[in-house]
């Protein structure tokens, strides 16, 4: 019997990857271990209790600043600017 974590594993190795590669072209090595990472963080659960109550403004999306963390991590970028240098 396969455990949830084999089944994430093999629906991210036979459905989304392909999808990816066929709407973005072929993945590098390091483009695959941040989809990796972000497809089997469980980041819902820490971020709902940050979500926007209708006070105020609404505040940036934290899931994508998250994310960009973990791009500075699996990319080795030694600053956040050089995220936004590479952005660009």
């Amino acid at each position: 019997m396969a455990t949830a974590l084999q089944e994430l594993w093999q629906h991210l190795q036979r459905q989304l990857f392909p999808t990816l590669v066929e709407e973005l072209g072929q993945l590098g090595e390091k483009d695959q271990e941040f989809v990796r990472v972000v497809y089997l963080l469980p980041l819902g659960k820490f971020l709902d209790p940050y979500r926007w109550k209708g006070m105020g403004c609404p505040p940036h999306e934290r899931v994508w600043l998250v994310h960009a963390y973990i791009v500075k991590g699996v990319y080795q970028f030694s600053t956040t600017e050089a995220i936004v240098v590479a952005l660009n």
